[in-house]
């Protein structure tokens, strides 16, 4: 009888095991995606305050800056962007400090998200998107 009760003691103590190891994984993983969801968002928030600072990109091809915060000015702040208008020409934010990131050229609406290495080899989650040129002349 010892011996039987000894067998189910094990059993369960491996399964409790296998159980909250599972759930440990399970929680982990779903933190992450909740983590990483909401700075997509966020991402998707800056990007559009970008796009609010450029003027019109045929006049100037510039930003205006004092419309961004100021952590895009602090040299490898963490906090870059990129700005290619009609596949050539170039804005980066001052925290790229003449660095350029490897990004794919989109289509309009498409978007997607990738992880990078940034400049100082920093570890990025990069929010690229294609968007098309909503100021009228």
């Amino acid at each position: 009888m010892n011996s039987l009760e000894s067998r189910l003691q094990l059993g369960l103590f491996l399964s409790l095991l296998l159980l909250a190891g599972i759930l440990i994984w399970g929680g982990g993983y779903a933190l992450q995606q909740v983590a990483e969801s909401y700075v997509s968002t966020r991402l998707e928030h800056d990007a559009e305050s970008v796009l609010r600072a450029l003027n019109h990109p045929s006049r100037h091809k510039k930003i205006r800056m004092g419309r961004l915060t100021p952590v895009y000015l602090q040299p490898f702040s963490g906090h870059y962007f990129q700005v290619q208008i009609e596949g050539e020409e170039m804005i980066r934010s001052r925290s790229l400090w003449d660095q350029t990131l490897e990004i794919p050229d989109l289509a309009q609406g498409e978007v997607q998200i990738l992880y990078l290495n940034g400049p100082e080899q920093q570890p990025l989650l990069v929010r690229v998107a294609g968007y098309q040129n909503a100021v009228s002349s």
